[in-house]
């Protein structure tokens, strides 16, 4: 039998994973979601995996510098374990991963955190929640690729392409995710949306990305800006300032009635890290 790579995550440690092996149920479990911080009372926290479905260290190392109290998970796709067959659509993917979240947390509020080529399908998933009459928490997506540039960018050549090292289970994986990421046209979302740049790769590219954005958010958007670039952006004093911002934009989010409400597309704010008393437009460093 394999053994999920949900298992490494939720028992890192030799004592941990050996305490899995003997409990056949968590190791067999099929299930998406990864709890990467247990949490207590707080609304949860979901990080959506990269490119090519699977979590990795620097979620967990992410997750794991969120206050204490709030539980982080972890979503990964469907497939990696080499036994289900993934999805390439991100609106069943979406689909798959409201279900698991909305049964895993059926009151919510579920605040939805996608990096890079994960923020299409917490976009998505945020949109699927809405049709549901459930109301997303923070919607956040972190220097994410470019919405109108994925049709583009992404060639049919690319799928079936072999990946050198790659097992493949995972390369199945993968040629499903890029054909999701080719095949998918965003819709305008009716939600606040939460949208962090890196200050390292702020160019005409990036500003082009933001108004991409913001004109798919018709209840507006908040734009933040986070240190470092995709690549730094996952060492240790960069992670800590993005999740301290994350969790200062929950916690913000749960002490008043959720996102306000804007002119649609308007981009609120500007700011690197805010404290839980501020306003919208107003920075605090």
């Amino acid at each position: 039998e394999r053994i999920p790579m949900a298992a490494i995550f939720q028992a890192p440690t030799i004592a941990e994973f050996a305490s899995a092996l003997r409990n056949e149920e968590s190791v067999l479990n099929r299930s998406s979601l990864v709890s990467m911080q247990p949490g207590g009372n707080a609304s949860p926290v979901f990080l959506m995996h990269f490119e090519d479905g699977v979590l990795y260290n620097a979620h967990i190392r992410l997750a794991r510098k969120f206050s204490n109290d709030r539980p982080v998970l972890g979503l990964q796709a469907k497939g990696i374990d080499g036994v289900q067959e993934p999805y390439n659509c991100y609106k069943k993917i979406a689909a798959a991963y409201v279900r698991e979240i909305c049964g895993a947390y059926p009151d919510g509020p579920h605040h939805l955190i996608g990096i890079c080529h994960g923020a299409p399908i917490v976009f998505e998933m945020a949109q699927q929640l809405i049709n549901q009459d459930i109301t997303p928490g923070v919607v956040a997506l972190v220097m994410p690729v470019a919405p109108r540039l994925i049709q583009r960018k992404i060639k049919t050549a690319v799928l079936n392409r072999p990946l050198t090292g790659v097992p493949p289970e995972l390369q199945k994986v993968v040629n499903a995710q890029i054909k999701a990421h080719r095949d998918y046209s965003p819709q305008p979302c009716e939600r606040m949306i939460t949208y962090i740049e890196a200050d390292g790769e702020m160019n005409n590219a990036t500003r082009a990305n933001r108004i991409s954005w913001s004109s798919l958010a018709s209840a507006g958007m908040e734009v933040y800006t986070t240190t470092g670039d995709h690549k730094s952006v996952f060492t240790d004093t960069n992670l800590q300032n993005l999740a301290t911002m994350l969790d200062t934009l929950i916690t913000r989010y749960e002490i008043s009635d959720g996102p306000h409400r804007t002119q649609p597309g308007l981009v609120k704010s500007d700011s690197r890290i805010m404290n839980v008393d501020s306003k919208p437009g107003h920075t605090s460093l």
